[in-house]
């Protein structure tokens, strides 16, 4: 009897493997490169406060096929989320790069300027010759780049720094840049 169990869980295993790894080839669409995956720069996913000029890119390729490479690279950086929507990069567009690198990938666009967030996006070209559906857009937000850019005072009282503010209107977004060594509330 307890073969008999062992064979059935055998069997319900195998099938399931089948049926997941036919669902995934159906959630990735059709046959040959998908979308690169887990988008990254400077190792962070959807970084704030990038410091560096020429910040850099990375991906994870997939493909239904075996033996299968990147021979080439697009990646588009925009100002906009519209601007990658469209396929376009406003920022940089690298064109076709013929190259196996999916790591440290080195911007080359127009200079990013401090406190921005640009949006970006890319596909790759398999062992054949054929393309990868875009992937999803990812984003990254610049620092400041300057040191003219890093200003600040003192808020101060007898024994407590401390500042309060009063906001009118809607607020769109807001960002505070806090520094004390965790010395801070708030």
């Amino acid at each position: 009897m307890f073969h008999g169990d062992r064979r059935l869980q055998v069997i319900r295993a195998i099938v399931s493997s089948v049926l997941f790894l036919g669902f995934m080839g159906c959630a990735y669409g059709a046959e040959g490169p998908q979308p690169p995956t887990d988008l990254r720069c400077e190792y962070l996913s959807n970084p704030i406060g990038i410091d560096v000029r020429e910040p850099r890119f990375s991906w994870v390729l997939h493909h239904t096929a075996r033996a299968q490479a990147q021979t080439a690279y697009q990646v588009l950086v925009s100002s906009r989320p519209e601007g990658v929507d469209r396929d376009t990069g406003d920022v940089w567009d690298s064109g076709r790069v013929a190259s196996s690198e999916s790591i440290q990938v080195v911007y080359a666009g127009k200079p990013l300027a401090s406190g921005k967030t640009y949006y970006w996006k890319v596909r790759y070209w398999d062992t054949a010759g054929n393309a990868s559906p875009y992937s999803t857009v990812a984003q990254l937000e610049m620092g400041l780049l300057s040191r003219d850019e890093w200003k600040g005072q003192w808020i101060g009282g007898e024994n407590l720094l401390r500042k309060e503010l009063t906001l009118n209107g809607k607020i769109v977004r807001a960002r505070a840049y806090v520094t004390a060594l965790g010395y801070y509330e708030l």
